[in-house]
């Protein structure tokens, strides 16, 4: 488990670094802390009263803790833009290459003293024999200690590669597969954003971009992360083979992981930045140019379709006034042709012989033809208006069957436009012309 932060993490890597030793619990409790400050807190309250440290480490831990309260208040502080996080991390670094020499030099002070001492103290009592058994049992503690790290180290290193050969495997297939599929998604709605009739969703547009910008990112994060991982893992190869042009000790490693763990978490942001900048910016405004597109083309058929319904309206007023002026001519030719009718029956009714012909038959036939026409001199002037109505009503059946053609244009564009299913009042128009018809049908039958 990693510790609560990276100020935490330097400052065990320190007391590592100048021979504190520092139990397992104290390291638990730091790597449970929620801050660096209260990590740091906790070591000052605690180092003193329950003897966590040994006498000669007490000093040094003071003055490393105090430059770890230092930099974990300079921390929090901070302003977390970028100019002022680059002059933060600056600030650390030099902060912690100090305090490292700071920390070397007193070790180095620390443990010439000590081994003086130790010297004058055992010539004082036990002599060379005794010197030369401690150095030994020390150089075995020291060995053993060694042993365990290395074997530490290598079980750690052989999980990672492993896992990072498991993920190797399996992430570049699964972004490839990914990507294949959000590229045909991608062609497949820009070719629908090129037809001028097609609907497109601008959120759905919106949210695969979005997807295929994570999956191009985690594409390119995946293999950064691949390139750093061999070139850590072949490093450390080198070093178990003792070919490293690098060696560096076992806490150098940790903070070297500690380092590259970090450079992921700023890939990742500077990848997404990248993709934001160089992609969405230009979906977005291709998505804007298809609106548009969409818009005119919506408002160009509005008009056309206002246009022709202005027209078709037009046309069926004429139809309407047509119908009304040919009904009126129908009435007047049927009252006309029953006239016509009478004025037979009473030729048909009339004798033979001039002498048995009433006295008031002739009087009662002007009449009738006054009833129905204006005053006609002779039965000669019944006749030609008998021909002229005939005309007429050959006349007034055209003109029903061009109404009835201006119907059918009317109804078929009504169709072609608008989609209209309802022609209730369009076929009872129908139907009247019809029965017109066949009713002038049969007056011109009777003619």
């Amino acid at each position: 488990m990693p510790p609560a932060s990276k100020t935490t993490a330097r400052l065990l890597s320190i007391a590592h670094h100048n021979g504190i030793t520092i139990p397992k619990e104290v390291v638990n409790v730091l790597e449970r802390a929620a801050s660096d400050a209260e990590a740091i807190q906790w070591l000052n309250a605690n180092v003193d009263s329950a003897s966590l440290l040994s006498d000669e480490d007490l000093d040094l831990w003071k003055h490393v803790s105090q430059s770890g309260t230092k930099l974990a208040e300079a921390d929090a502080r901070q302003v977390l833009d970028e100019p002022g996080l680059e002059r933060a991390i600056a600030g650390l670094e030099a902060a912690t290459k100090q305090i490292t020499a700071q920390t070397r030099a007193l070790s180095t002070q620390r443990s010439l003293l000590g081994h003086r001492n130790q010297e004058n103290h055992g010539q004082q009592r036990h002599g060379p024999a005794h010197r030369v058994q401690h150095v030994a049992s020390e150089a075995q503690q020291a060995r053993l200690i060694n042993e365990a790290k290395t074997s530490d180290l290598n079980e750690e290193i052989r999980t990672k590669i492993s896992a990072l050969e498991k993920e190797r495997q399996a992430k570049p297939t699964a972004a490839q597969e990914r990507l294949k599929a959000d590229d045909r998604t991608f062609e497949a709605q820009e070719q629908s954003a090129l037809e001028p009739t097609s609907k497109i969703d601008v959120s759905a547009l919106h949210e695969r971009s979005h997807q295929l910008a994570q999956a191009l990112q985690m594409k390119r994060v995946a293999a950064l992360k691949y390139s750093l991982d061999r070139t850590y893992l072949s490093t450390l190869e080198g070093e178990q083979s003792g070919e490293s042009l690098h060696p560096e000790p076992g806490p150098a490693i940790l903070d070297l992981k500690q380092d590259i763990e970090s450079l992921y978490a700023e890939i990742d942001d500077v990848v997404a930045m990248m993709i934001g900048s160089e992609h969405m910016n230009e979906i977005r405004s291709a998505l804007g140019r298809v609106n548009t597109e969409q818009q005119q083309n919506a408002q160009k058929t509005l008009q056309t379709a206002k246009a022709k319904i202005n027209q078709m309206a037009n046309g069926l007023n004429n139809l309407a006034s047509e119908i009304e002026i040919a009904q009126a001519q129908r009435s007047a030719l049927l009252v006309m042709s029953d006239h016509v009718a009478t004025l037979d029956a009473s030729d048909h009714r009339l004798p033979a012989s001039t002498a048995a012909t009433p006295a008031p038959a002739p009087q009662a036939v002007v009449e009738m033809i006054e009833h129905v026409a204006e005053p006609a001199p002779d039965i000669q002037f019944s006749a030609s208006r008998e021909r002229s109505a005939a005309l007429h009503l050959v006349n007034v059946k055209e003109v029903v069957e061009k109404a009835a053609r201006h119907r059918f244009e009317a109804l078929q564009l009504l169709k072609a436009v608008e989609g209209v299913t309802d022609t209730s009042q369009l076929d009872e128009l129908d139907r009247r012309i019809a029965r017109a018809s066949k009713q002038l049908d049969r007056i011109v039958g009777k003619r």
